[in-house]
């Protein structure tokens, strides 16, 4: 049965890991670019023998550039583009063509069907969106795009990305086994996971973890996420990896939520 499941989507699945591997290579390129052009500029506008040295240095720092944001945009959106694809077609896409009911006639039941078909391509998804996270994590570092904890980088950064990627992918095979129509699944999973993604990270994020109060006196950290308006509440660096953990196991609980509805929705089709 994962012998059949490879064979009859390995083309998506070859598709999708010379995408990756493809993304993976221009990040290294553009990167180590980012990187080397950063170590000159600093090594010549951020010398204390330079006029207006540190002015010049924080503001150029700070700003990571139109570049480096498409780069930080497309980090961010590999995840659901995957997982979409992947999941969107994987019940869908059997039940347009029909071959479903030939697998039911060779003593497979609908549920060892789903779930293996289900487990492999999770397992892919999960296991590029995993290969593909130090990578990110260097070219974050190699752009100066300042912390991780920063929202920016925090959703491009640590295992969050492995959780996403799995969380899209189940909502690809949900809908296509709810609407039965690849297209009509892959346009509705767009919103439904942009809503799900902003609502974590506007509204449950900030307080995932108790957030640090600052004392008034104290400075002001750009290594910091201030979580309110005022700024005297903010995650401090330490609880990456906590808000990290917290947030991957959100999205993986709605993964499982979604493979429920995938298994009683196919186990109510008729044909």
């Amino acid at each position: 049965m994962i012998w059949a499941t490879w064979r009859m989507n390995r083309s998506i699945l070859v598709a999708s890991f010379a995408a990756a591997a493809a993304f993976a290579i221009w990040l290294v390129i553009s990167g180590s670019i980012e990187m080397h052009a950063s170590a000159i500029f600093t090594s010549h506008h951020c010398s204390p023998n330079y006029p207006g040295s540190s002015e010049t240095c924080m503001t150029s720092l700070s700003d990571s550039g139109n570049f480096s944001s498409v780069n930080a945009a497309l980090c961010g959106a590999l995840p659901a583009l995957l997982g979409f694809v992947l999941g969107v077609p994987l019940v869908a896409g059997e039940i347009q063509q029909g071959t479903n009911r030939l697998a039911w006639t060779q003593s497979i039941t609908r549920t060892r069907w789903l779930l293996t078909k289900i487990g492999v391509g999770a397992l892919v998804t999960a296991g590029i969106v995993g290969a593909m996270a130090p990578l990110f994590w260097w070219w974050t570092d190699a752009a100066q795009r300042n912390s991780h904890i920063q929202p920016s980088n925090f959703d491009i950064s640590g295992f969050v990305g492995v959780a996403y990627a799995v969380f899209a992918f189940m909502l690809g095979v949900a809908l296509g086994a709810l609407i039965r129509r690849t297209g009509w699944a892959f346009a509705a999973c767009v919103p439904l996971f942009a809503l799900v993604r902003l609502g974590v990270r506007l509204y449950l994020r900030p307080d995932l973890i108790s957030p640090t109060t600052a004392s008034a006196n104290a400075p002001i950290s750009n290594s910091n996420w201030y979580v309110n308006s005022s700024s005297t509440q903010f995650q401090p660096p330490s609880h990456f990896w906590s808000l990290q953990t917290a947030e991957s196991a959100i999205f993986l609980g709605l993964a499982l939520g979604l493979l429920g509805i995938t298994v009683m929705a196919v186990g109510r089709w008729r044909t």
